[in-house]
């Protein structure tokens, strides 16, 4: 599969993405909304960071910039 300098630049982001986390606030600014992250979320689109607890949300960060608003 031959992939363009954007496609390249845009994997290469997601891949050093999946190593951080956002907030529960910043992940809900990114992605539209707390609803839509909330759903994101229960369709299993959005995973929960490592060591996580359940009081401090830390989101994966290449989940959610995959999934964010575009406009």
């Amino acid at each position: 599969m031959i992939r363009n300098e954007t496609e390249t630049k845009y994997f290469d982001i997601l891949r050093q993405a999946n190593k951080h986390t956002f907030s529960k606030r910043d992940a809900a600014m990114w992605v539209g909304g707390l609803l839509r992250l909330k759903s994101l979320i229960i369709e299993g689109k959005i995973r929960f960071g490592e060591g996580s607890k359940p009081t401090a949300w830390r989101l994966n960060a290449s989940d959610v910039l995959r999934h964010c608003r575009h406009d």
